[in-house]
């Protein structure tokens, strides 16, 4: 019996540093992306996911994203672009409890 809980112990300690490694592999994804991309309105939509990913782990580096999107989105020059960036924002803000700037 102890050793089956020691086991199942074992086995939820593995899946949750598995989740946190892979969500850290998914930021660092999207921020090589950017690299590689010349298009504004691109590096606006992964500056976005991006701050979307960081906002409860690293609340500066998510505002920081999110200033380079909203950076991005003007020089695209799209009404578009603009609008998805000021939801993305209202939405990280809102999901953060941050009423206030």
């Amino acid at each position: 019996m102890l050793y089956m809980l020691i086991r199942s112990f074992i086995f939820f300690i593995l899946v949750i540093s598995f989740c946190f490694s892979q969500a850290q592999d998914r930021v660092t994804l999207l921020i090589d992306s950017i690299t590689f991309v010349d298009d504004p309105a691109e590096k606006a939509r992964l500056s976005n996911k991006i701050a979307w990913e960081l906002k409860d782990s690293d609340w500066e580096r998510a505002i920081q994203y999110l200033e380079y999107s909203e950076e991005q989105s003007q020089i695209s020059n799209s009404d578009e672009i603009l609008a998805r960036f000021y939801v993305t924002a209202a939405d990280i803000y809102f999901d953060k409890d941050v009423f206030t700037l």
